[in-house]
């Protein structure tokens, strides 16, 4: 039986271990991860981009990919989204867990919107992976060359 994200990551923090994270772009790609955490049983997270989810949306559904490549051991992970409705969508589509990248809007909007996006999440044992202040570099078209720190002051 498939465990809970949050469990796995309990446990692996108990025991000082890491989860590989892969952004995978293709079917090919998909199917190792799925064969090779099931054949060592061992949790995968595999993390989309909002814009490649979106183009294999299009061609597939969301929800056939998260049936057709899941097991005991898969997790899917949607990357930086600002996008709540999307990101909503990926939750009902059964994402383990969605990422809700705030970070170019003020401080205020960013921690009520990241509320908004846990509130929806948590009764479905999604969990929910914030971004305050900005970091430095670019993926996959979020974020800029400059950094900032959140203080600890604006996120209580």
């Amino acid at each position: 039986m498939k465990k809970e994200l949050k469990d796995v990551f309990l446990d692996f923090r108990n025991r000082q271990k890491s989860i590989m994270a892969f952004n995978l772009q293709n079917f090919y790609q998909l199917e190792a991860a799925n064969a090779v955490s099931e054949k060592l049983e061992l949790p995968l997270i595999i993390q989309f981009s909002e814009r490649y989810l979106r183009f294999l949306h299009e061609k597939y559904t969301i929800k056939y990919i998260v049936e057709k490549f899941s097991n005991n051991y898969t997790y899917f992970h949607l990357d930086h989204c600002i996008d709540l409705d999307f990101i909503k969508f990926c939750v009902d589509s059964g994402f383990d867990s969605v990422m809700y990248d705030g970070s170019a809007f003020d401080i205020d909007t960013n921690i009520k919107n990241s509320k908004i996006i846990i509130g929806y999440a948590a009764p479905k044992a999604c969990l929910v992976e914030g971004e305050l202040g900005k970091v430095s570099g670019v993926e996959d078209g979020f974020g800029d060359e400059g950094s900032s720190y959140a203080e600890i002051a604006e996120i209580e």
